[in-house]
């Protein structure tokens, strides 16, 4: 079963995620005019325990149910991230970004949830002829206190990558995908 899950997951690589970290490039770029790149990584796997032990302290988490999936995706952004993109959006990009301590502030959460809508349009346009997607409502927390209602033992996919801005600061964003939801879909992977 594990080795058909990995089979799943290289295709699910190579014809699902490639094209779209290069449209995430293009339209993360245009929309914050700065440079940014998106780096693929190799998919992880984790339990919803293990996973929420690794989270960052300042963070934006992004839930949304998707069908066909019957399942909430979840979109990770690092605090540090949208810190400098506000700094960036606002104008101050020739300065470092100030470094935060506490939770993310309104303005990272807004910023998030524009990253996220790109990131979930972008995947929904990109696999429409593959695998139509629906996304549902956005829930948008600043805590993991959402995603610790999830069974620990709980099986994600982790679909990381690295967003680059200007070539200077990089940062580890990361989609977690149930793996009941990938197995239920196999054959549309293959």
């Amino acid at each position: 079963m594990r080795s058909a899950l990995y089979l799943i997951l290289l295709v699910f690589s190579i014809f699902y995620l490639v094209p779209l970290y290069v449209a995430l490039k293009g339209l993360l770029s245009s929309e914050y005019g700065v440079q940014i790149t998106v780096d693929v990584k190799a998919i992880e796997f984790g339990t919803a325990g293990e996973l929420l032990m690794e989270f960052p302290e300042r963070l934006c988490l992004i839930s949304t149910p998707t069908e066909p999936f019957d399942t909430e995706l979840h979109l990770l952004l690092p605090g540090e991230l949208l810190t400098t993109l506000v700094n960036r959006y606002f104008g101050g990009g020739s300065l470092p970004a100030p470094m935060m301590q506490s939770r993310v502030t309104p303005s990272e959460q807004r910023i998030g949830e524009r990253v996220s809508k790109t990131f979930f349009r972008a995947m929904s346009e990109i696999w429409s002829d593959r695998f139509p997607l629906n996304f549902g409502d956005l829930f948008i927390d600043v805590t993991p206190d959402r995603f610790s209602m999830l069974p620990k033992s709980l099986g994600l996919a982790v679909v990381p990558f690295e967003i680059s801005v200007s070539d200077i600061e990089s940062y580890l964003v990361r989609m977690l995908i149930p793996f009941d939801a990938l197995e239920a879909h196999e054959e549309s992977f293959m």
